[in-house]
């Protein structure tokens, strides 16, 4: 199951490149030496080689199901130990950090300025948006719970949704052609399991406003008789970013 996981975006790709993605284990850890840090690349293919355009790390541990969204800790199998156990090929070989400072980003650094309106110190806003999904089957995986993916499927289309639904703009004039807020980075923490045709309910808050981005919180929960069980927390880091990738302050509205 995964326990969390971090995207951070470094570079863009477009409509027909050739993008390679590459995963190996970056540490091995926890009971039974069950869990792992899996460590994801993307490379976009270019005339001189390869440039990085994101890279991840999931945190994941192997269980054994025991009952409806019911799990424990187990060891791996030997196929699936030989494959990605801790003396296996894909067993770290160096650090991560390491491996992670040697980004060779595409885009320029993607930092908030310091011109900060609302700090990350400061208590975390009334939820401001909230939208409801309905699950399926079709969002499972073998093991029978809600993909993980899904999060950040829901994570993106609320910020869509409540974007819209307080600047029209942003989708119909200029913004979309010219600026954009860029997501520079994401994750997701689990905390429990959703399994289909659960409700989930999904709430944004903003967590601190710079003059150029805003980093926002998200809560999932799934609806339940007496009320709702909080599933995961998200964050979400955007950049308002030119097409020609420079960063500029946001507009006023």
């Amino acid at each position: 199951v995964t326990n969390s996981s971090e995207i951070h975006i470094v570079g863009t790709c477009r409509a027909l490149d050739l993008v390679e993605g590459r995963i190996f284990t970056s540490k091995i850890w926890g009971k039974y030496n069950s869990s792992q840090d899996l460590t994801y690349e993307w490379h976009v293919k270019t005339n001189n080689g390869y440039k990085k355009i994101a890279y991840a790390i999931l945190k994941a541990t192997w269980v054994r199901v025991i009952g409806h969204g019911v799990v424990e800790i187990a060891a791996m199998p030997p196929y699936l130990n030989d494959i990605m156990g801790i003396n296996s090929k894909m067993a770290p070989k160096y650090a991560s950090n390491d491996l992670l400072s040697n980004t060779h980003n595409q885009l320029p650094v993607l930092e908030f300025s310091d011109n900060i309106i609302k700090s990350k110190n400061t208590p975390i806003q009334a939820v401001i948006f909230t939208e409801n999904f309905y699950t399926t089957q079709e969002d499972a995986n073998l093991v029978g719970n809600v993909y993980f993916a899904n999060y950040y499927i829901w994570q993106r289309r609320v910020w869509d949704s409540f974007l819209f639904s307080k600047i029209k703009s942003y989708f119909t004039k200029n913004y979309v052609n010219s600026y954009e807020f860029f997501c520079k980075h994401t994750q997701v923490d689990h905390l429990r399991e959703a399994m289909p045709f659960d409700e989930i309910i999904v709430t944004l808050s903003i967590e601190a406003v710079f003059a150029n981005g805003l980093s926002v919180y998200y809560e999932y929960f799934k609806k339940t008789a007496n009320g709702k069980e909080k599933l995961a927390v998200g964050r979400q880091e955007l950049i308002w970013l030119s097409k020609e990738q420079k960063i500029t302050n946001m507009p006023e509205e």
